[in-house]
């Protein structure tokens, strides 16, 4: 779509795949074997489009910036604010909009050297989605399996498979080449996959089979940025590069633009596997058929990925509004806030590769017991948990949340400090140890024709005591630069040295009790590792109907309890202090904790007078405090669907199956964590101290899904219902022939409606929603405009919204037809030759991306893409032998 916009050529695509199997005996009815290899490179266009500065706005000329509705978005100098009559930080506008070149931080000029000039216009009002780019990205990837079977006797058997498969990636820079500052999270990369699995089974007796298993499974992948850049080139201090774990371009983020720089956690150096050892023994004893076994994993990971290992600023809008604590559409902009060297957080991680090792065990029980020649009950009980994670070099911590701090100041009651593992106790998390799950099952047949099955079980998930990839706090930092020490009254640090102080640089376990006093601190909670739990039931007849055909009919439920929450903080400030006001909370008063916090990096509580809010919030002793990756588990969800199938199975040449879907779920957490939001979702919460007010549609619920499948084997040719006597000639033309077809149609996921610059001091602020905010006609008539903005409003600063986390409005559903023709060649007896042509959304139907959801912004309820790529076509040879 933005290649058709942008006048760009058709998207180059090519895919070559090549390969072969063999198998056949070594041994005459005792050792048999089977080899493949594949070898595929494909070269697939890597499109992007992004929001870039304008000329104007890049020689700082901010007269031509509007909002949606045409409106100037007006600039106000952070550097000249004063306080007004209410007591609140107020700044002058800038004369003519304008930024003069004079006053450009030099950092800022330098790294905007670097941002791509726009190439397009897709909104001359906005200018946003400026910039269009389009380039090839090429792979290589080989699979090579070899498996071989050996039978000792009449009673026992081995079986083994080993598999390599290597591949690489090679993006392209559309920035242009040698660009270090390309950003889009790519890079050249590569994996190497390797398994193995062997599998010993014995029949003791005509009623017992035991069988054991071992497994491996590895994999090594790789992932760099573009190209190596050298900080000090932008201006920025030489201890930054002295301390930069990868020499990188570091992201420069202003609000509402394109980041340009090395994406936070592009980086990757990933070493990762299970060994799984497996066993179970089967005994027929009359009408029981009972199974048990159990099974040990180990998993092993070796991990380096540094979020931003040369450095990230980010520079908001709010800056350059006329008032501190005001949100306003029309007032600020994030570039602007750049250019004059004002910026508003960052981040510079320091983490070394970590090596860390878990384990799982389960234990389980199965009894089928066939009651009378209708009823069959299964009746099981399986019993497992996670053996918690541990690092080769116990450079893990955890919170200890009853002990006292190292401090006393008159009036806390101060609790909390880091502890580290050891020798002794090796791991951060506690275990949970009583996950027993009942399963029970029946089926009953109330004739040859129909039969009617139920079930019920508890399943427990992965805890967050698995294997993870970074070593615990005080093994790594984030140094943040402080930019502020008056919540944006006045500027505190520059680009050219946002350290003052120094750098914070990892203390490992050193100050014992005093690790990061006075500091912001996040890790381990041992108690939050609590094995999520979902509870599932269904319901189904079944009904076979004529024509080979079959229908089912299932109700399906499920409540999850016990999820993981995406709340990492422990210091939120209660909403019962957010009525004293911003001015009175972020004024200055005396700090109790000054003489006693010391360190020179804890600007924020080492001096004499310390902003209020900061002595209202849970652990003061620490400027802030999180949950690192031990989110609790806390959140609940709920599901329940109807769910019909019809099959048709396999006669007169076709075969059908068509699966229709109604269903519905709510949570009141659709994400676990930021780590996953790759999934889809979003962790965002609006009030994360009350969870009631965030339970809605879940993010992925899809409430109505269809999917149809099927295949024809044409009726043409030899030993077929037209031209069954054709020769060997004319059976080559009209014979052989096959169609087949997969389409999907579904509805879209909820949406969820954002906030720009939204204000609230935990969390994440949501517009009010006061209307309906749907708009009329088919997707082509809404990419401009898919919401409609007189549905939503601006909530007051420090006040929640009234929308809920996710709308009963949906993005664009889904459509989409794969299909594939087959035509194949007898040779010789026992070989033939095939040919298939296959496309993937083979009516090269757009189905277009959710809209741009943050009311606010320029871009609001704008479609700029699609969730699947155009029509693919793919030609494959076989030969069978």
């Amino acid at each position: 779509m933005s290649a058709n916009r942008a006048g760009s050529p058709r998207s180059f695509y090519r895919r070559d795949q090549l390969g072969g199997v063999l198998g056949g005996p070594i041994r005459k009815n005792k050792t048999f074997f089977f080899a493949s290899y594949e070898n595929t490179r494909a070269s697939n266009p890597s499109t992007a489009t992004a929001t870039f500065p304008t000329l104007e706005q890049r020689n700082g000329d901010f007269s031509k910036t509007f909002q949606s509705n045409g409106q100037l978005i007006t600039i106000f100098d952070p550097h000249a604010s004063f306080t007004n009559a209410a007591g609140g930080v107020e700044r002058p506008p800038l004369a003519g909009n304008l930024v003069p070149k004079s006053r450009f931080d030099p950092v800022a000029a330098k790294a905007l050297a670097f941002f791509p000039e726009p190439n397009q216009v897709t909104n001359a009002v906005t200018n946003t989605n400026n910039w269009f780019k389009e380039g090839i990205s090429r792979s290589t990837g080989y699979k090579m399996d070899i498996k071989g079977d050996h039978n000792f006797n009449e009673k026992s058997r081995i079986t083994g498979r080993y598999s390599y498969s290597p591949s690489d990636g090679i993006p392209p820079n559309l920035f242009g080449q040698g660009n270090p500052a390309f950003t889009f999270n790519n890079g050249p990369s590569g994996t190497k996959t390797t398994s193995a699995v062997a599998d010993f089974t014995r029949t003791e007796n005509p009623t017992t089979v035991w069988t054991i298993r071992y497994g491996l499974v590895y994999s090594d992948f790789y992932r760099n940025a573009m190209e190596p850049f050298d900080l000090t080139a932008l201006g920025l201090p030489q201890y930054m590069k002295a301390n930069a774990t990868y020499p990188v371009f570091p992201t420069f983020a202003p609000d509402g633009y394109t980041d340009i720089g090395t994406e936070g956690w592009l980086i990757m150096d990933r070493q990762e596997g299970v060994h799984q050892i497996s066993g179970s023994v089967t005994k027929i004893a009359g009408a029981h058929s009972i199974k048990a076994g159990g099974e040990f994993r180990q998993f092993f990971l070796d991990y380096l990925q540094p979020g931003y290992p040369s450095g990230q600023f980010s520079f908001s809008a709010q800056a350059t509004r006329r008032l501190n604590n005001t949100g306003d559409n029309f007032q600020g902009n994030g570039l602007a806030t750049m250019l004059l060297g004002w910026g508003n957080g960052g981040q510079f991680h320091i983490d070394p590769k970590v090596n860390t090792r878990s384990r799982y065990m389960g234990y389980f029980f199965q009894d089928d017991w066939k009651v009378t020649s209708k009823l069959t009950l299964n009746l099981g009980l399986r019993y497992e948990f996670d053996i918690p994670r541990w690092e080769q070099q116990n450079r893990q911590s955890y919170w200890d949340l009853d002990a006292a701090a190292p401090i006393k100041v008159p009036g806390y009651d101060l609790r909390g400090v880091i502890r580290f593992v050891d020798d002794n106790r090796r791991s951060p998390f506690n275990g949970d140890y009583d996950n027993f799950s009942p399963r029970l099952g029946f089926a009953y047949a109330v004739n040859n024709k129909t039969s009617i099955r139920g079930g019920y079980g508890i399943l427990y998930q992965l805890s967050r005591a698995t294997v993870f990839g970074h070593t615990g706090a005080g093994f790594n930092v984030n140094a943040a630069p402080v930019f502020t020490l008056d919540s944006n009254a006045t500027l505190y640090a520059k680009l050219n040295n946002p350290y003052v102080n120094g750098m914070q640089l990892p203390p490992g376990s050193s100050q014992g009790d005093r690790t990061f006093l006075g500091l912001g601190a996040s890790t381990v909670v041992p108690s939050n590792n609590r094995n999520p739990e979902y509870y599932s039931w269904n319901l189904s007849v079944q009904r076979e109907l004529p024509w080979q055909s079959v229908l089912e009919v299932n109700y399906t439920g499920s409540r999850g309890a016990h999820l993981f929450l995406s709340n990492n903080s422990l210091s939120l400030l209660d909403p019962q202090y957010w009525s004293i006001g911003r001015n009175a909370l972020q004024a200055q008063v005396p700090n109790p904790f000054y003489g006693q916090i010391t360190d020179p990096l804890a600007v924020n509580l080492n001096r004499p007078t310390v902003q209020r809010y900061r002595l209202l919030r849970p652990m003061t002793q620490f400027d802030g405090a999180g949950v690192g990756t031990s989110e609790p588990a806390a959140a609940d969800s709920y599901y329940h669907g109807l769910q019909m199938k019809l099959e048709k199975r396999f006669s007169r040449g076709l075969t059908f199956l068509g699966h229709y879907t109604w269903s519905k779920t709510i949570d009141d957490a659709s994400v676990a964590s930021g780590n996953v939001t790759w999934l889809g979702g979003s962790t965002s919460m609006q009030n994360p101290l009350n969870r009631s007010l965030e339970k809605s549609l879940s993010a992925h619920d899809i409430s109505h899904r269809a999917v149809l499948a099927g295949s024809y084997a044409l009726p043409f040719g030899k030993g077929r219902a037209i031209g069954g006597g054709s020769g060997r000639l004319i059976d080559a033309f009209i014979g052989g022939w096959e169609a087949s077809g997969f389409y999907t149609l579904q509805t879209g996921n909820p949406l969820q409606v954002g906030l720009n610059g939204g204000n609230i001091w935990n969390g994440t602020q949501r517009p009010n929603l006061i209307g309906d905010p749907s708009t009329p006609g088919p997707n082509t008539a809404q990419l401009g405009g898919y919401f409609n903005p007189a549905a939503f409003s601006r909530p007051d600063i420090d006040t929640f919204g009234t929308a809920p986390r996710y709308l009963n409005y949906r993005g664009p559903g889904l459509s989409t037809l794969d299909a594939a023709l087959a035509k194949s060649w007898a040779t010789r007896e026992g070989q033939r030759f095939e040919f298939r042509l296959e496309a993937t959304n083979a009516t090269n139907t757009p189905n277009f991306s959710d809209p741009a959801s943050t009311f606010g912004s320029s871009n609001f309820g704008q479609i700029t893409g699609t969730k699947i790529g155009s029509r693919n076509v793919q030609l494959g040879f076989k030969y069978y032998f």
